[in-house]
């Protein structure tokens, strides 16, 4: 839940701006000050919390730096603010800060979780990662974390970031990204190729770094982190797979279903040719077997 006024879905092909900070575009919820590809509204608060239980499934568990008694530990780009939640109730004792540049509200059911009640020690703050250091933050972090930040954050904008990141970390503290490629999977799926071109059309202007995953270890050594550990994590993909086979496919399709939106309005494509590439790479899901998707996670370690 984002700070939005309530709107009827706009099915029309024009763009209609509901606040000036709200771009509304094929009802779907965009916030423009942000480089962030995806919509900012409760469809995507969804696909975020589906897609946050499956880390956490591959990666068994929140984190993978070998952190033990976090003092102060912060989430950049928070999203729904689910982590930061789970992450102040593991670590009770530890003060846990997210910031994103659309901050989810305090009463937002990821962050209250299951008993209905925010972590005392969790807070959430509005803030921009591509801006440098946040609220004087500089050495404060025992623990800072980043993820999924691919059709997030512009090729020129990572570096800077990374090394923001790091400014904000403590000694001897831990700074762990995780995130995606651009992969098309299943390899032969015309309907993934496609929609993967469109959206490089889409938002060529920004500079997205598609194979953002396989770079990340760089990232950090580039920020001066020593220590560094890099994992590749193949997540079962193709509804043929059960329940985890499932979950990653649902996870891709809602992602490129949000990015029809603005594919379709800048005239790269018309929403029947996307709709038939969305169908096509369903079926192409379901007759999947015994494919993957990668998840890269690098963490690295401020001496």
């Amino acid at each position: 839940m984002w700070f939005f006024r309530k709107k009827t879905p706009n099915n029309s092909a024009a763009s209609q701006v509901i606040t000036p900070q709200t771009l509304v575009i094929r009802g779907r919820q965009f916030a423009p000050e942000a480089p962030y590809a995806l919509p900012k509204d409760w469809k995507e608060d969804q696909r975020l919390d589906m897609q946050h239980f499956m880390f956490r499934k591959y990666m068994r568990g929140n984190f993978m730096a070998p952190i033990t008694n976090p003092r102060t530990i912060l989430d950049a780009a928070c999203g729904t603010g689910r982590w930061g939640s789970e992450m102040a109730r593991h670590f009770p004792n530890a003060n846990v800060y997210g910031f994103d540049i659309r901050p989810p509200i305090d009463n937002n059911p990821a962050i209250l979780g299951p008993n209905g009640v925010k972590p005392d020690n969790y807070t959430v703050l509005q803030g921009d990662i591509t801006q440098g250091v946040q609220n004087n933050w500089e050495n404060l972090f025992d623990y800072v974390h980043m993820r999924a930040m691919v059709l997030a954050l512009p090729d020129k904008n990572w570096d800077a970031a990374v090394a923001a990141l790091a400014a904000m970390t403590a000694q001897n503290g831990w700074v762990e990204l995780v995130d995606y490629v651009g992969t098309p999977l299943p390899p032969d799926s015309v309907g993934f190729q496609k929609i993967l071109s469109w959206t490089q059309v889409a938002f060529a202007a920004r500079g997205f770094d598609f194979q953002a995953g396989e770079h990340i270890a760089q990232r950090l050594s580039k920020a001066g982190l020593q220590n560094i550990r890099y994992y590749r994590i193949d997540i079962p993909i193709g509804y043929s797979a059960g329940e985890d086979g499932g979950l990653m496919s649902a996870n891709l399709e809602e992602l490129f279903r949000s990015l029809k939106p603005v594919c379709v309005n800048n005239h790269i494509v018309s929403a029947d040719e996307y709709d038939a590439a969305l169908a096509q790479y369903h079926q192409d899901l379901v007759n999947a077997h015994g494919q993957s998707y990668p998840l890269y996670v690098a963490y690295g370690q401020k001496i």
